[in-house]
């Protein structure tokens, strides 16, 4: 219940009273609410201040006034609480306020009969020589205390009554005045109680502000910690020591295809492929262990059964001084990954092409030697001699060596092949006609070749060498238990047609063939090493193991790339892609027949002796005059000497002291117009294009058969012909 102190002008007063002294401030008598007789009360503030105790000033106990404390009294109750301890009978007690307006003074009365009008004039003198008067100062204000002996009193006591009157007066304003006091007493203290309180609460408001702001903190850092954990770009996880997920971020749901519902309490072997379990097993034990943490790499497998490679590692959590669960991170390194196995394929394939150059020039100038000296004796002997099928397959052994050399240089992407607009729909379809025929019954062969495929700029044989060679291994692969082949071939543009071509391909149009088998496909630790040259799994007598090599180098060389998609028992898909070519498609021109015999001077180079010799008893054989020597520098002597004496002159190129370009262009300053052909097993600084350049007649690569070295021979001679010299053309 409320109500409003300060609602008369009487306890407003005592309310400002005590606010301007800092002390406690009583109000003139008033009918108390909760009182039902005729009592009166009265009310008595305390003023509390901000500062505690009262201020100095009264301007300062106005500003720093926070409020009152008030205490209700009956009057009645506090007379009787102070006469407990001294009771006469015989006496009469009436309180008055002084301060009250008139008609208002009386307080409290006992046994109070005032003065009798009946009494005779002595009585009545007596009587008022008994009455005593005493005031006392409470709170504000000042109270009048009457006491006076009832008639009874007077009628029995008449020797000594004025001395106990007057003791009795002075013994109850004592008596009055303690109890006042005590009761100011207990105002100071409720005054300090309050204080103290005040001071109290104000220390628990800034506690509680202090816990508030420190929760509103935490709660901050909590929701900017939540906020790094589910937007990191990495799987964020926790297990507990038995292995099992108790927390997983955002994006470990993306990665894994699982709802966090779904794997917390799952155990992490559920997703680690099987063969990394143990290593993830291993890097659990030594987190739990406290060693440091290590970078491990494991792939996983997805929900919708796909392989994800991840980069992670994992930290100890200590909860009350022991282990108390494990922390990882894991990064998405499926990409990456295949992006360095290519990178480590194609430096393993550059290191194979710089050695299959390396060899194939010291190869080719051993071939050229077998194969010359053989059909220099196939071209000497009658055919039907004894001999002869000897040397014919010597001869056609030779010839499968240089194809296999080929392969390797094609490989390497060594040799430039002679490319021509060629349209791939009937390539194919020819190709696959021939094949049709050597596959069993047991494989089908399925064909969708779109004939509106583009055309492309590339070597017809080679092309049909990477479908052969392809569709070979798909067949080989099902050759035991049966299957299907299907051949594809269509146009795309990319990037936008095929997401999963290579990265290094350009965005045009693109021709792509696609080779898919059901047979039992290849585990990675083999599908890693298929371009490798004479890698096969094939048994003995089976394959060379050149095949995909030479495969991969074709496409190289034509500026297309290749992939191959393989998993255990699914099969294997391999995907051609090759630029398509704007250009229109062309015939080719008739070779020219063979000339066996001829007339001309001829100084031939070599600085090998046994191809020098090769050399003279070549063309000697075809009718020419032949000057053959084993340097450069000798070459140089001889034509110095006589400039006019050769027609034309043929040269290795790698030599010592000149190289075969360095000796044409010495030869070139005696003689312009001098026709000269080049011959090389292999060269990297040379090529055709460049033989061209410098003004080099013929570029022929070892081994020359005899046929090729007559046709060029002949050629160079009638395009140089000039006149005034000797017969230049064989008859």
């Amino acid at each position: 219940m409320g109500y409003d102190v300060a609602s008369t002008p009487e306890r407003l007063a005592a309310l400002q009273s005590a606010r301007d002294t800092g002390a406690p401030r009583a109000t003139g008598r008033l009918r108390l609410v909760q009182e039902t007789r005729q009592q009166w009360g009265l009310l008595i503030f305390l003023p509390l201040y901000s500062t505690g105790l009262p201020p100095d000033t009264v301007e300062a106990r106005r500003q720093h006034l926070r409020g009152y404390v008030t205490g209700v009294f009956q009057i009645s109750a506090m007379m009787e609480a102070a006469l407990r301890t001294f009771e006469r009978p015989g006496l009469g007690l009436r309180l008055e306020d002084a301060m009250a307006p008139l008609g208002e003074h009386f307080l409290y009365s006992h046994q109070w009969e005032g003065p009798e009008p009946a009494l005779d004039e002595g009585e009545q003198a007596r009587a008022a020589r008994l009455h005593w008067r005493g005031t006392v100062e409470m709170a504000g204000r000042r109270w009048v205390l009457h006491v006076a002996p009832t008639r009874a009193y007077l009628s029995e006591h008449r020797s000594w009554y004025v001395w106990s009157i007057l003791t009795c007066g002075v013994l109850f304003v004592g008596l009055l005045g303690a109890f006042l006091l005590v009761l100011t007493g207990r105002a100071v203290r409720t005054e300090q109680l309050v204080a103290a309180q005040s001071t109290a609460n104000a220390a628990l408001a800034r506690e509680i502000a202090e816990r508030t702001r420190m929760a509103a903190a935490l709660q901050e850092s909590e929701a900017r910690y939540r906020d790094l954990f589910e937007h990191a770009h990495d799987m964020l996880y926790t297990l507990d020591l038995a292995g099992h997920f108790t927390a997983l971020n955002r994006r470990g749901e993306q990665l894994t295809g699982y709802t966090r519902d779904e794997l917390l309490g799952v155990p992490i072997r559920h997703l680690v492929a099987p063969e990394h379990w143990e290593l993830m097993q291993h890097t659990l034990a030594r987190t739990q262990a406290g060693l440091p943490a290590t970078v491990y790499t494991v792939d996983i497998v997805t929900k919708a059964g796909q392989r994800r490679t991840l980069e992670g590692s994992t930290q100890c959590l200590i909860r009350m001084g022991a282990p108390g669960e494990v922390q990882g991170m894991a990064r998405d390194v499926t990409d990456r990954t295949r992006l360095e196995a290519q990178l480590r394929q194609a430096q393993k394939m550059e290191a194979l092409g710089t050695l299959a150059g390396g060899i194939a020039h010291d190869f080719n100038n051993i071939l050229t030697a077998i194969l010359g000296y053989t059909e220099l004796a196939l071209f000497l002997i009658p055919a039907e001699s004894p001999p002869w099928p000897h040397l014919q397959a010597v001869r056609n052994a030779g010839q499968r060596a240089a194809a296999l050399v080929q392969q390797i240089l094609t490989f390497s992407r060594r040799t430039a092949p002679e490319r021509t607009p060629t349209p791939l729909q009937p390539l194919m379809q020819d190709t696959l006609q021939f094949l049709r025929a050597t596959l069993p019954t047991t494989i089908a062969l399925h064909q969708d070749l779109d004939a509106r495929a583009g055309t492309v700029l590339a070597d017809a044989s080679q092309l049909r060498q990477v479908l052969l060679h392809l569709c070979t291994n798909a067949a080989h692969a099902m050759r035991a238990t049966g299957g299907a082949l299907h051949v594809r071939l269509e146009t795309i543009h990319l990037p936008t047609e095929d997401v999963t071509a290579p990265p290094n391909l350009g965005a045009c149009p693109y021709v792509r063939l696609t080779v898919r088998d059901t047979g039992p496909g290849m585990p990675p630790e083999i599908q890693e090493r298929i371009f490798e040259p004479f890698f096969t799994t094939k048994g003995p007598g089976e394959g060379t193991g050149m095949g995909l090599a030479v495969v991969h180098g074709i496409i190289a060389s034509h500026g297309g790339a290749l992939t191959v998609e393989s998993t255990p028992s699914h099969g294997t898909t391999v995907r051609v892609y090759l630029p398509e070519s704007v250009e229109l498609p062309i015939g080719r021109a008739r070779p020219e027949a063979p000339v066996l015999h001829g007339r001309a001077r001829i100084l031939f180079v070599d600085d090998e002796q046994a191809l020098a010799d090769l050399g003279h008893g070549l063309l000697t054989a075809l009718g020419y005059e032949v000057v053959a020597v084993t340097s450069s520098l000798e070459a140089l002597a001889v034509f110095q000497a006589a400039p006019a004496r050769f027609d034309l002159v043929i040269t290795d190129y790698t030599m010592p002291q000149l190289t075969g370009e360095a000796l044409a262009q010495a030869l070139r300053g005696i003689r312009p117009t001098l026709p000269i052909i080049l011959c090389t097993g292999f060269s990297e600084s040379m090529t055709e294009e460049k033989a061209q350049a410098v003004g080099i007649d013929a570029f022929c690569l070892k081994p020359v058969v005899l046929q090729q070295l007559e046709q060029t021979i002949r050629r160079v001679l009638r395009q140089r012909r000039e006149p005034g010299e000797g017969p230049q053309e064989g008859s």
